[in-house]
């Protein structure tokens, strides 16, 4: 019954759970488990015939036995017609195992971090356009405020002749910003997209772009 529990509890605590041949590998901090039938884990040299529980000779929920590296492994039933097989990891083995875990949080946080990137872009034209003029304003009032008007830099700032000149060509800029025609610039586009999910938004612009062709051919009325 403890082996139950245990058991229970390390596989919510699993790193990696891979299959092979018949077997089920999850990997921890301190070892293996090894889930599979008698004869996959006989067959894979994980446990010798007559190392199973109820064995003659072996103890009845857990066994102790040997496999076929010389190395001590615990032996437990796991449903009708599985066992479980608890294998330390070899110094080795341990610091393999931390070295995959470290790069494999390496490679989260990159790709979470280049989702964030993607997901902070502009999804339309009109949603860019409103960033863009939120910025255009900021660095605006920034450069009218600390540059012509202040006198912050010992006194000197623009006359009152060039600084109503920036006001007309910042009038213009602001205009532009939200009259300018918006395109989206495929080239520019993937130049931007971070390596760690290039493939994944290539696939989703290929998608949208079919989505946006089928339903122009709708409302075409091709295929009716």
């Amino acid at each position: 019954m403890l082996e139950r529990k245990e058991s229970t509890m390390l596989k919510r605590n699993a790193t990696l759970r891979l299959r092979q041949g018949g077997l089920s590998f999850e990997n921890y901090s301190w070892g293996q488990v090894i889930s599979g039938t008698r004869a996959a884990l006989v067959e894979a040299g994980i446990v010798p015939d007559g190392g199973f529980p109820g064995d003659p000779g072996a103890r009845r929920y857990t066994a102790k036995s040997i496999d076929a590296n010389g190395r001590e492994v615990r032996v437990s039933p796991r449903g009708k017609y599985l066992y479980a097989v608890w294998r330390d990891w070899t110094p080795e083995e341990r610091d393999a195992y931390y070295a995959e875990q470290t790069r494999r949080e390496a490679e989260k946080a990159k790709r979470d971090f280049a989702e964030g990137v993607v997901r902070s872009w502009p999804k339309t034209a009109d949603a860019f356009r409103e960033d863009a003029h939120h910025s255009v304003e900021q660095g605006l009032r920034l450069i009218e405020a600390f540059v012509f008007r202040d006198g912050m830099r010992g006194g000197w700032r623009y006359d009152e002749a060039a600084q109503l000149q920036f006001q007309t060509l910042a009038d213009q800029v602001r205009q532009l910003a939200q009259n300018g025609r918006v395109v989206l610039d495929r080239q520019l586009r993937e130049q931007h997209t971070p390596t760690a999910v290039a493939g994944t938004v290539k696939a989703a612009d290929a998608a949208q772009a079919d989505r946006g062709f089928q339903e122009w051919l709708s409302a075409q009325g091709v295929g009716k």
